[in-house]
């Protein structure tokens, strides 16, 4: 005899929601996507309840085909959202901080500073990794991390991961050149280059 029910092994599997529920943002699909399990299970007696209560074999038949379809068409129709939006395949991901990093990497030695607008996740691991840093070179940088959360760096040697008004007082105060990286235009210094991010850009701007 099982000792679980069906409807019990469903109660166990709302489980699987609860690592999406603790995170932040909210929710989070990766750490959700155990629920796929659930959703498909919960389909599938969805359709064979409704299956038993016809009781015409052509009419059953003509219900799983309908089914089926829609079921099929809903993935049809978000795999085809996904593929083609921007937004979603870069959440996570930071594709653009992956292209500021590659042209940050034609730059950088130009600079004494290099100032990088603090909206990214972790960006000195990207600056590390697509601008060649060696990792024995990284042991001996000077790092500053945040007091706040001593994962995230602010300042790795001449490379600054801080808020853009904090970036324009250092700049004004700078007498050395820099680069300083930001996701709005400003007038005052030289355009160098600049990365699309969705409807907008991130640019690069130079002292001199």
């Amino acid at each position: 005899k099982s000792i679980l029910k069906p409807v019990h092994f469903f109660v166990l599997l709302f489980i699987a929601i609860i690592p999406a529920a603790l995170t932040m943002p909210n929710p989070h699909a990766l750490r959700g996507s155990s629920l796929i399990v659930l959703l498909s299970l919960v389909s599938a007696n969805g359709m064979v309840f409704f299956c038993k209560k016809i009781k015409r074999e052509n009419l059953k038949i003509l219900f799983v085909v309908f089914t089926s379809g829609l079921i099929l068409l809903n993935a049809v129709f978000f795999i085809h959202k996904y593929v083609n939006s921007y937004r979603m395949k870069n959440a996570g991901h930071q594709n653009a901080l992956v292209e500021v990093c590659k042209k940050l990497d034609n730059y950088k030695d130009r600079y004494a500073a290099v100032y990088m607008e603090g909206t990214f996740n972790q960006p000195f691991i990207y600056v590390l990794n697509y601008c060649h840093i060696h990792p024995r070179t990284f042991m001996q940088y000077k790092k500053i991390f945040n007091p706040l959360n001593d994962e995230y760096l602010l300042q790795m040697d001449k490379y600054y991961f801080i808020s853009r008004p904090i970036i324009y007082r250092k700049i004004k105060e700078s007498k050395e050149s820099f680069l300083f990286i930001v996701k709005e235009k400003n007038e005052s210094y030289r355009l160098l280059d600049s990365v699309p991010d969705l409807d907008k850009h991130i640019y690069f701007y130079s002292s001199f």
